[in-house]
């Protein structure tokens, strides 16, 4: 049986929950719980760890602190090598946008399964280094593993659900939809509960006032009771709620007829009626998301309060049974001391047996009856300075023995430092040599730029070379055929384009060439240069760049 710690936070509320794996691989909820932060945020989370009695041999998974969560696509024609470049750069035009360095910041990302028109679309968490690694240890427990959980919410839903949409309404609104078991589409939207809460706190005074008021809060309640405080607040969360319908509408409509069910998640299911509200507005299904380890919590109050919690339980849930693949900040191995106990005890055990047979032999040695000056007399004092050379060679052989073995292990340790010294002076003169090139490499583009300058100052090239070769290769995917394959493009000075494309027939050829003509604000005066007839028919085609 394993134990594992999930908590969940922000900068006003931590929540938690333990959770147990049996041998049978089931899961079950050990215990659960929020605590509002009052004092520091590392303080409260000490004393989450405390209460639960979670020792450092117990794993302790959070989530990723601080996280901005960013949409990107990539072209479903990119290939699995280009896959990760064309992450990075998504991750590097953010930093850009945002005037930060790249070097400070680390990104996990997650892409659709399913092509969502010409693209894959994906959702990328991005978190700053300075914040992992100040929580990178919680008072003397190490995290196990750090988690984006927006990221990880859609492996709890029920593995029987083919066509449905998950949105989980949390300090930002997250809409994910799945069509036949693949997911499709992943929406982030600036609506969320952050400013019903935010807003909440201006009225009510502080963070867990206004919690507690979403737990009492009914969204089809009426406003007619003389209760300023609740008009203010119905004032507050109806147009909140009616901008994130709004939002979600298009998500909806886009599949309507193939959506079976809607579940909501994140801190709006503190609203009651949260869930026939969404039923009602779009006409279809809308339960509030309850994976199987909290279906089988009993009693409606007990539910509630488990669902508050459903974060740090699907944290949790992830570390003891992994359902997706690097999608972790932090991720650590877990030590295991027991073989250091067991063996610290053997020794101890056998410092204890040793005593006990020195007291024994002492024993004996004592109730000998010494008669007076006799031969056993004069045995016994042969034998006695026998007896202490013995235990004289015998010490000196054991604290020879003790004295080697420390040596040995001291030198093993010191071969051990100087290995690691040797790799880290490795991974400098890697480093070394990485700057090099990349200032060799920046040297030569930069060189490049400048030729290029000159050459436009002084017409030796057209005015077209400025062209994004980017911006032509999107309108050209726009009106390729499906069965044509493109083998190269290339252009002398960016103006004159000549295209190899391939395909199996000549009809598909010649419609790409119609095609090609009929546009002419992807490319000009269109010409074939040359068909290579055969099993695959190869053209090569000219033209200007508008």
């Amino acid at each position: 049986m394993t134990n594992c710690l999930g908590i969940y936070f922000d900068e006003n509320i931590v929540k938690y929950a333990k959770l147990l794996k049996n041998n049978n691989g089931t899961i079950e909820i050990k215990e659960h719980g929020i605590k509002y932060v009052r004092s520091t945020l590392k303080e409260t989370l000490e004393k989450v760890i405390a209460d639960t009695n979670t020792g450092i041999d117990t794993p302790v998974v959070i989530n990723a602190p601080k996280t901005e969560y960013i949409e990107f696509q990539v072209f479903k024609q990119i290939s699995s090598n280009d896959l990760q470049n064309i992450v990075k750069l998504e991750f590097e035009d953010w930093c850009e946008k945002k005037s930060v360095g790249s070097q400070n910041f680390s990104y996990l990302y997650s892409l659709s399964s399913a092509i969502a028109g010409d693209y894959y679309r994906g959702i990328m968490a991005i978190c700053n280094k300075s914040e992992i690694e100040k929580f990178a240890n919680i008072g003397e427990n190490k995290i196990m593993s750090m988690y984006p959980t927006e990221l990880i919410l859609p492996t709890i839903v029920p593995t029987d659900e083919k066509n449905y949409i998950l949105i989980n309404l949390d300090n930002k609104l997250q809409v994910t939809t799945v069509i036949n078991g693949k997911t499709a589409y992943t929406s982030i939207y600036e609506t969320g509960m952050k400013k019903i809460l935010d807003k909440f706190i201006d009225i009510l005074g502080s963070y867990e006032k206004a919690y507690e008021a979403c737990k009492q809060f009914n969204v089809f309640s009426d406003s007619e009771e003389n209760n300023n405080n609740k008009v203010q607040l119905e004032e507050i969360v109806e147009p909140a709620l009616q901008e994130v319908l709004r939002d979600i509408s298009e998500d909806v409509n886009r599949h309507k007829d193939s959506i079976a069910k809607l579940y909501i998640t994140g801190s709006s299911v503190l609203f009651t009626n949260i869930d026939t509200l969404f039923t009602e507005y779009f006409g279809i299904r809308c339960e509030i998301l309850k994976p199987k380890i909290i279906s089988d919590v009993n009693g409606v109050r007990n539910m509630a309060e488990t669902l508050e919690v459903l974060n740090p339980i699907v944290l949790a849930s992830e570390y003891l049974t992994p359902l997706t693949t690097g999608l972790e900040f932090i991720k650590k191995s877990i030590v295991k001391e027991n073989f250091f106990k067991t063996l610290f005890s053997k020794k101890k055990n056998n410092n204890k047996n040793k005593e006990l047979k020195e007291k024994k032999l002492a024993a004996k040695l004592n109730i000998v009856n010494m008669p007076k000056f006799s031969l056993d007399k004069l045995a016994e004092y042969v034998m006695y300075p026998l007896i202490v050379f013995s235990l004289t060679i015998i010490s000196y052989y054991t604290v020879s023995n003790i004295y080697i073995n420390q040596v040995n292990k001291m030198q093993k340790e010191i071969n051990n430092k100087n290995a690691k010294y040797e790799e880290m002076i490795a991974l400098a003169n890697s480093d070394k040599k990485s700057v090099n090139d990349a200032t060799n490499e920046y040297k030569s583009i930069n060189d490049q730029v400048t030729l290029i300058k000159e050459q436009i100052e002084h017409n030796q090239i057209g005015k077209y070379s400025t062209y994004n070769v980017a911006a032509f290769t999107q309108k050209l995917i726009k009106v390729i055929p499906k069965n044509v394959k493109l083998k190269s493009i290339s252009s002398d000075d960016n103006k004159k384009i000549k295209i190899i494309a391939e395909a199996d027939k000549y009809q598909n050829i010649g419609y790409f060439i119609a095609n090609l003509r009929l546009q002419p604000d992807v490319l000009s005066n269109v010409v074939v240069n040359s068909i290579t007839n055969g099993t695959i028919v190869t053209v090569e085609i000219g033209g200007d760049l508008p």
